[in-house]
């Protein structure tokens, strides 16, 4: 009678009382192998993922100090997949827009967005700041937990082909009722300007545990 290994149980003959046929033997262990990959293809599951993204005008509204400051977060306008329904656009009014995750779990999220140059003559671009942030659709206007962020005091220009892009990362846990992301952008210039205008941003989340 065929052995099995331990873990895929895979058959081999058991030398101390197997006949000797080696092509039954060798197609016992094939047809065995065949049957597990199959059957481990067919159980791997993608990621529930979903992208939404902003494609309106939106212009940092507090150009002076870098404090947070809710009026700053982006607006977003259109799902581009969501196929799980992880997501859903809350109210898109200044000092509010919110994205409330559905499903609870650890989730991962990426966020970019397009920074043109800034074309204000006499003026010069000091600090740009792009926050992800992790609020609560019960109370959309306090000011969110930050979650990360990429900042530095370079400003768009030629290197750039006059468009630069920001990003940043990170994972957190929601609830699946109240939790919520954010994304906020700010600009700082000199002398004071009252808006610095962005272009298309995105944000990418993935759904990396069931709880």
């Amino acid at each position: 009678m065929a052995t099995t290994t331990p873990n895929r149980l895979y058959p081999y003959p058991n030398a101390a009382g197997d006949a000797n046929d080696v092509p039954a033997d060798l197609q016992a262990l094939a047809e065995a192998i065949d049957t597990d990959v199959c059957n481990l293809y067919l159980g791997v599951v993608g990621r529930p993922v979903a992208r939404v993204r902003g494609t309106g005008a939106f212009q940092s509204q507090s150009a002076a100090g870098i404090g947070g400051n809710t009026i700053n977060r982006v607006p977003w306008d259109t799902i581009d997949f969501d196929p799980f329904g992880l997501l859903e656009l809350q109210d898109q009014t200044p000092g509010q827009r919110l994205i409330r995750i559905t499903q609870p779990g650890y989730y991962m999220a990426f966020a970019s967005v397009q920074i043109p140059t800034f074309t204000t003559a006499g003026v010069t671009v000091n600090y740009l700041r792009w926050q992800l942030r992790q609020g609560l659709s019960s109370s959309p206007a306090t000011l969110a937990t930050r979650l990360s962020g990429h900042s530095n005091n370079i400003p768009t220009n030629a290197d750039d082909g006059n468009v630069k892009v920001l990003t940043t990362a990170a994972g957190a846990f929601f609830n699946g009722t109240t939790h919520s992301y954010s994304v906020e952008f700010q600009a700082v210039t000199s002398p004071n300007t009252p808006s610095y205008p962005i272009n298309e941003r995105t944000l990418t989340i993935m759904r990396m545990t069931q709880s």
